[in-house]
């Protein structure tokens, strides 16, 4: 039923045709909007869930030898040694031998607030080229469903011997791996041909992510000289 309420037409509603509707004489806020019964305590419900929300963020950074992949064989993928700070002789240890100041706090891990993502260790199979292999291997492991960006970064150290001006004939392989029933397989790769000594590659990934899903970083490539270093970061950022 359509009722004048004998309210000013301007001074009480947002809009003037309300003054004909049975509930004009609703209470209102201070917007003169219509206070709706049990409706209203919608607002305090969405703040209490957003209290004290903020970015939640892993980044999580090591470096690693890699050794070539020829052409037409099965890749040779690394196996991520992750610590939460390292020393110059852990990275002598894995074939880098020289670390400065600077480069040991950069490889520091960074920790705001992320309870969502540990650090896990065990014997697991992953997928190579054409086949599969096993290995004890470090990986992420989620520990809330929810929507993550998942940043990679591999910088790329070649030997003395490399040369920008045959640079062309190699190829970097890298990427993001998750498990399916143990066995690790590319789910975000990219594959890049060498540009130059210290050649950074990065890949953003943004997804809705299960509840115990198992990512690592994938790097391999094909400069045939010998082995390479690569610098490594997964950084996790966990969405509202």
């Amino acid at each position: 039923m359509i009722v004048y309420a004998g309210k000013q037409f301007w001074n009480d509603f947002n809009n003037g045709d309300e003054a004909l509707f049975q509930d004009a004489n609703r209470p209102r806020d201070t917007d003169k909007f219509k206070l709706r019964p049990w409706l209203q305590s919608d607002k305090w419900d969405w703040r209490s869930t957003n209290k004290n929300t903020s970015l939640c963020q892993l980044i999580i950074k090591w470096g690693s030898t890699v050794p070539w992949t020829s052409d037409w064989t099965a890749l040779k993928w690394t196996i991520p040694v992750l610590k939460p700070t390292w020393t110059a002789n852990d990275l002598s240890n894995i074939g880098f031998s020289w670390a400065t100041a600077d480069m040991l706090e950069w490889l520091k891990e960074e920790k705001y607030g992320n309870p969502y993502v540990a650090l896990k260790e065990w014997s697991i199979t992953y997928e190579t080229a054409w086949s599969t292999a096993t290995t004890n291997w470090q990986y992420m492991e989620i520990l809330e469903s929810w929507l993550y960006v998942v940043q990679a970064t591999w910088q790329f150290v070649f030997p003395n011997s490399y040369s920008s001006s045959t640079s062309y004939q190699y190829k970097y392989r890298v990427g993001i791996a998750a498990e399916v029933n143990w066995v690790f397989i590319p789910i975000a790769s990219q594959w890049f041909r060498c540009c130059g000594n210290g050649d950074a590659q990065n890949y953003i990934h943004i997804s809705w992510i299960e509840k115990w899903t198992k990512l690592t970083s994938i790097v391999a490539h094909s400069y045939t000289s010998g082995t390479t270093f690569v610098f490594q970061n997964l950084n996790f950022i966990r969405l509202w």
